[in-house]
């Protein structure tokens, strides 16, 4: 698939070839309702349909798709999501950097972050850690011993200094059983990228992050 022309063309195969039923994601979606208004009546009607709810998550492809089918065109950032959090170092490799988390973004031209989905805490779903606790006791119980210390950390705020920018050609998202299995990881590998992947790391300057944190607290707190 790397012959394709275009992020769009991406989507459109993996969903109508690959029948892989959430492509992107829609935090921020921009419509020209004067050119457009018959497809958002569209994916509007279809948000509502039950029968069409197999066919997407939630209302991320409606969009796009819709435009398709009123006639239009529709364009896709072409910059993968980002994983947002904390950048653990390899004890092994010290070049080996990952990321996990339940917050994934997207990031502008010059990696500003333009918005996230997940929350701005650890793990958006109250009282979420005596159900984890529940569905794997044994692995929940060797990382954190105790649900109290769990239910701490996920209702903890996130901190925002650091994301990872991947290239899913070459390493993919990988799930994890935190908050829920809404969790995921990445890992980059410094030492043996290979001159076609685009995956870097962005680290934030001290008032980019002041920005971010007054943010999050602000969210939290409100």
């Amino acid at each position: 698939m790397k012959h394709l022309t275009s992020p769009e063309d991406v989507i459109y195969k993996n969903y109508m070839h690959y029948q892989e039923f959430h492509v992107i994601d829609s935090g921020l979606v921009i419509f020209n309702k004067k050119k457009h208004y018959a497809s958002l009546l569209v994916s509007t009607y279809l948000g509502f349909d039950f029968t069409a709810t197999g066919c997407s998550w939630g209302d991320k492809e409606l969009f796009w798709l819709c435009s398709i089918y009123g006639g239009g065109d529709f364009a896709v950032a072409p910059k993968e999501g980002v994983i947002v959090g904390d950048l653990q170092q390899g004890s092994k490799n010290p070049n080996e950097y990952s990321i996990c988390s339940a917050q994934l973004a997207h990031v502008d031209d010059d990696n500003r972050i333009l918005w996230i989905n997940g929350d701005l805490k650890t793990c958006k779903f109250e009282n979420e850690a005596k159900t984890d606790f529940k569905k794997k006791p044994d692995y929940f119980e060797e990382r954190y011993g105790i649900v109290e210390t769990l239910q701490l950390l996920q209702d903890d705020k996130i901190t925002i200094n650091v994301v990872i920018v991947p290239d899913v050609w070459y390493s993919r998202w990988l799930g994890s059983d935190e908050c829920r299995g809404y969790t995921y990881c990445y890992t980059l590998d410094l030492t043996n990228k290979g001159p076609f992947d685009h995956s870097y790391i962005v680290k934030y300057s001290a008032d980019r992050c002041t920005i971010y944190d007054d943010t999050v607290t602000l969210w939290n707190t409100a």
